[in-house]
């Protein structure tokens, strides 16, 4: 990769945040995203209901509308209309701090990454769910380094993650698409950090939104096992024991053995949840198949 010049300005950076109906959240998101200075912000929207088109616009964002395809759709089209070198994956519920994109982008040039994530951090902690993921990401999450995953926020070489892209096979009610990102930048030789840029964002609040994503990371688990079954031990090992046993083991000896049920609900639910899906891949695939 070539050395950025980090006098220069704008940051040569194409910010992408895929919405649908987030007018609550998009106004303070774009303002916080162009204190950071980046080339373009693109705003790829599924058919908004409400105001978020239109706030949007009045924060000088380019707003691309897109059918309602699936998280991993939107993120496709974003990098279609990606510009710069670099392209920053936000959401819009996340407040990034002034020098986020441009700490990331210098470690990421440092290190030779093609992926760098933030650091993420509550805005609030009011409920014991949101203490508990804030407690999770101070274990394993934010820590500065190499690591083999990333996820959002985060910057992207732009031809890395162009050659790579987003599979459709992950969306709708499922998780994991960075996931497969990851390990297709692992399997290509691209490499990946945890940088120090940081990002306030509101974590789920309540146990039915916690259960809703342990659902759909479970859905995204099996399908990751599906298309590369070679990741299938390491995928039930870290449902089985990385969660409800080593980072529950880890929460006790740092005094947050009040978590430990966060954990085992976080790996347990995920394992089982996953258990179910394989009929809904055969749904998929034979639906993709009488669409050819």
């Amino acid at each position: 990769m070539d050395k950025v010049n980090f006098m220069s300005k704008p940051l040569p950076i194409s910010v992408n945040i895929s919405t649908f109906n987030e007018e609550g959240n998009i106004g303070y998101c774009i303002d916080c995203i162009v204190k950071n200075n980046p080339a373009e912000i693109i705003v790829i929207d599924a058919g908004s209901t409400d105001r978020t088109r239109e706030i949007a616009e009045s924060k000088g964002a380019k707003v691309v509308t897109v059918e309602k395809l699936g998280l991993a759709y939107q993120r496709s089209q974003g990098l279609l209309h990606s510009q710069q070198p670099f392209i920053a994956m936000v959401d819009a519920q996340d407040k990034i701090e002034p020098d986020c994109l441009q700490i990331l982008l210098s470690e990421l040039e440092e290190h030779g990454y093609h992926a760098i994530q933030a650091q993420t951090f509550a805005r609030k902690l009011n409920t014991y769910w949101e203490k508990a993921y804030e407690f999770t990401t101070t274990l394993s999450i934010n820590t500065p380094g190499p690591t083999n995953m990333v996820g959002r926020p985060c910057i992207y070489e732009a031809n890395a993650i162009k050659d790579v892209g987003f599979d459709p096979f992950f969306s709708f009610g499922v998780g994991c698409e960075d996931v497969d990102i990851s390990i297709q930048f692992e399997e290509k030789g691209f490499k990946q950090g945890m940088g120090s840029g940081c990002v306030h964002r509101d974590h789920p609040s309540d146990f039915s939104t916690w259960w809703k994503k342990w659902i759909k990371y479970g859905r995204g688990d099996a399908r990751i096992i599906h298309k590369y079954p070679h990741k299938r031990i390491a995928i039930r090992r870290h449902q089985l024991i990385g969660y409800p046993v080593e980072r529950a083991w880890r929460a006790i000896k740092k005094g947050g053995v009040l978590y430990v049920p966060f954990f085992l609900l976080f790996g347990l639910v995920r394992f089982f949840s996953s258990l179910s899906e394989p009929k809904r891949i055969e749904q998929y695939l034979l639906e993709r198949k009488n669409e050819e």
